[in-house]
């Protein structure tokens, strides 16, 4: 809500108060949509380190809780790839735009909507 609202600060406040709750008490998963919402908040306030770092840990934690068809994933892949290639790193942003094409068609199928 604060993000949308433009609310960056409170936005990040919200969310490191959700993570530090979620690392006591939920699971990787939980923990790992917290680092993703983390990251595009960092990604909308120009911090693309922080931004990277969320998105990596967000990864790590997927990879520790899900099966390699985790759509989950592939979104976080999917936003990571987007930083990259707004910050001109095109060659990172293609690897990580093909590892999310490749998981999502392994998924679903080629000729999938």
């Amino acid at each position: 809500m604060y993000a949308k609202d433009g609310d960056h600060k409170q936005a990040l406040a919200a969310l490191d108060e959700a993570l530090r709750i979620r690392q006591i008490h939920d699971s990787y998963e939980k923990l790992a949509d917290t680092l993703n919402n983390m990251g595009i908040v960092h990604r909308s306030t120009g911090d693309t380190g922080k931004s990277i770092g969320c998105y990596e840990k967000a990864l790590r934690f997927r990879n520790e809780c899900s099966s390699e068809d985790d759509v989950k994933s592939d979104d976080i892949q999917f936003n990571l790839g987007n930083l990259y290639h707004g910050i001109d790193n095109n060659e990172k942003a293609m690897q990580c735009y093909n590892h999310a094409l490749r998981q999502r068609m392994d998924t679903f199928g080629e000729n999938s909507d």
